[in-house]
């Protein structure tokens, strides 16, 4: 019943963050193991996910798209950003595009908790994570939304964040800032974006 419990806590959390439409593309979870499960999404041809998100895109129009800069090493995150800027690219008018990146500076900081807490977790095996901190062009301060945040991650009561075993100040600078990357139009240097349309700048 997990796939059923899981759905029922994101439909939760976006209720509770004012999320008014959850779609749901049917594509099991990939795991982090070499062989993933029947029907994962890692298994199925990117181009084939492309298409079900342009479908969507080309139903809504957004004006702004986000996606996984898939930085933190999960094969799903990968798959999704590809077919994301993939059915982006298609768009007769592409909308600005940004991928949520968890910064390398950040990512070192949980990286060295990890290690202290179980040296021989699999997710020190993947490497320097992150996306390095030069890249980032936009950098939005959501700390006034701190308090919903918590309430709607702990909505996902079947999960145990990652959240939960750092230090205070360490899940703060993760869910108190959001961090992107502008690839649509491409970020041609200059200042960082403050919020998602700057008044002045490319």
């Amino acid at each position: 019943d997990l796939p059923e419990a899981r759905e029922a806590e994101l439909r939760a959390a976006a209720a509770l963050l004012g999320v008014r439409r959850v779609e749901l593309l049917r594509w099991a979870d990939s795991g982090m193991g070499e062989d993933p499960p029947p029907g994962a999404l890692v298994s199925t041809p990117v181009e084939e996910v492309a298409e079900a998100v342009g479908a969507l895109l080309d139903e809504l129009r957004p004006d702004v798209v986000v996606t996984l800069d898939a930085s933190d090493g999960h094969r799903d995150h990968v798959h999704v950003r590809d077919a994301t800027l993939a059915a982006v690219e298609r768009m007769p008018r592409p909308p600005r595009t940004y991928l949520q990146c968890l910064p390398r500076s950040l990512m070192g900081r949980w990286a060295e908790e990890v290690r202290r807490r179980d040296p021989s977790s699999a997710y020190l095996e993947l490497g320097e994570l992150g996306t390095p901190d030069e890249l980032i062009t936009t950098v939005i301060d959501v700390g006034d939304h701190l308090d919903r945040r918590r309430a709607a991650i702990a909505l996902h009561a079947s999960q145990v964040p990652p959240f939960a075993v750092m230090p205070p100040p360490l899940a703060d600078a993760f869910l108190g800032t959001d961090h992107l990357r502008r690839v649509v139009p491409p970020w041609t240097g200059g200042e960082r974006e403050d919020r998602l349309f700057p008044s002045e700048g490319p």
